[in-house]
């Protein structure tokens, strides 16, 4: 099954939030995730706003930057 995804919605595969558990098992029963072509630039911005406000350390907004790239 393809499952798309908004960049809201697919980070919370990173960031654990409200509706954390629910995306993960929309991810789990996928077979393709779709994105749209601006998630990825989305989710760095959501990285970086978590980083700026001091709930996510530069090691983590890199380590989850890369994660989300596949890397």
């Amino acid at each position: 099954m393809r499952v798309y995804f908004d960049s809201s919605a697919f980070a919370k595969r990173y960031i654990s939030e409200p509706g954390t558990a629910e995306g993960l098992a929309w991810c789990d029963q996928a077979t393709e995730l779709a994105l749209s072509v601006i998630a990825i630039q989305e989710l760095f911005s959501a990285f970086c706003r978590l980083k700026r406000e001091g709930k996510f350390g530069k090691h983590s907004a890199d380590r989850q930057g890369g994660t989300a790239l596949g890397q």
